[in-house]
């Protein structure tokens, strides 16, 4: 969310006292994230330990919190994981809004900063743990299971057939539009491409495993300390089960 939701920063404050038991003595909004029914703050506490809040609106499952918290139980200390209220959960209500607080990592992410091979190395290490990571029954069956549906592959032919037959009036949609255009064979192999390997993998059986579905550079936080963590954003959960093989 890029622009302050109407929730006066005191709500946030006093669910912060009521539930956590911490003071708040500064509170600063940030203008970060793609998802409008998403909006994060920086809080500084009295003892001027810094803290990440996001809230989140309208649809929130809570394996969003749940799976982090026992991943990081499990010894992965790359996940940054919400924290407990003052009862043991791990989310808060205030207002029309969910809010989850977790530390603040001081850091870039993968698209601002160039990751070492440490850095790589770290990630790659964390991702196996995820991998083969055995989950309680309790959370296994609330997780997602990939189905390769073909629905977003539609979509982009569709868009693309859009885009070859009509004419944008927006400035910004038609310079999209000559980009996908220029680009249109190659989005085509990819499409087709994938198609294949959905098609080759709906018809194996090899085990399903955990797996973090939205894994790319802008979410991987790169903390100043030089620690890979992979934080997650959307308001559902970015974790799934894939099929792979361990």
């Amino acid at each position: 969310m890029l622009e302050k939701p109407d929730l006066p920063d005191e709500k946030v404050t006093a669910c912060l006292r009521d539930e956590y038991g911490l003071t708040a003595v500064r509170i600063a909004f940030l203008p970060l994230g793609a998802d409008r029914n998403t909006a994060v703050y920086r809080v500084v506490a009295a003892d001027e330990r810094p803290y990440f809040v996001k809230l989140r609106r309208d649809d929130f499952d809570e394996i969003a919190v749940a799976l982090p918290k026992f991943l990081r139980n499990c010894g992965i200390g790359q996940i940054i994981a919400p924290m407990a209220t003052l009862t043991g959960r791990l989310w808060a209500s205030v207002g029309t809004f969910r809010l989850i607080l977790t530390p603040f990592v001081e850091g870039h992410d993968g698209y601002q900063v160039n990751l070492s091979d440490g850095h790589w190395v770290e990630l790659g290490t964390a991702l196996k743990r995820i991998h083969t990571a055995v989950l309680p029954p309790s959370l296994a069956k609330r997780i997602l299971q990939e189905t390769y549906s073909p629905r977003w592959r539609e979509i982009l032919r569709t868009i693309l057939g859009r885009v070859a037959d009509g004419a944008f009036a927006d400035s910004t949609a038609a310079e999209l539009a000559a980009f996908l255009q220029a680009r249109r064979e190659q989005i085509h192999d990819l499409v087709d491409r994938a198609e294949r390997f959905a098609s080759a993998l709906t018809v194996q059986s090899p085990e399903f495993v955990l797996c973090h579905s939205d894994i790319h550079a802008g979410n991987v936080l790169i903390a100043a300390s030089g620690v890979t963590t992979v934080p997650r954003r959307r308001k559902k959960s970015c974790f799934t089960w894939a099929t792979a093989k361990r």
